[in-house]
């Protein structure tokens, strides 16, 4: 079975992956600040992590997303400006703590799109396309 973390599931977009990814029946998992905002189907059908992004140790954060076939990230806020870069930068180092070979395959939605990722004004939109997951 296809497992998804996401994290950001109580926002605006994040609501609607954590739906999409129920409808299709796949595992769920979510690490929101305010286990509250969820919807109770989502909260009664998710596995669900309680922490801030901002806040968590980076290995937490790690083991929160290893062992997913996806990542998706919908959290933060690009009018935050240095914070929302400062937030998504957080997740990447996460991410790298997990080894290559076992590390999901990371969407990050909404403005993180927008973020420059290095020296050659490549941004998120640039990379290639991600394989198909059914």
């Amino acid at each position: 079975m296809t497992s998804i973390a996401v994290l950001g599931a109580t926002g605006q977009l994040g609501s609607h992956v954590t739906r999409q990814v129920l409808d299709r029946g796949w595992e769920l998992s979510v690490a929101v600040r305010s286990p509250n905002k969820l919807s109770e189907d989502v909260a009664g059908r998710a596995r669900v992590i309680s922490f801030d992004l901002d806040a968590v140790p980076l290995d937490e954060l790690a083991r929160f997303v290893h062992g997913h076939d996806a990542l998706v990230c919908c959290a933060g806020y690009v009018t935050q400006g240095q914070g929302f870069v400062a937030l998504i930068d957080r997740v990447v180092s996460a991410i790298e703590f997990i080894p290559a070979h076992a590390r999901p395959v990371c969407w990050f939605l909404g403005g993180a799109a927008l973020l420059g990722l290095d020296t050659r004004g490549r941004r998120g939109v640039d990379l290639p396309k991600i394989r198909h997951m059914s």
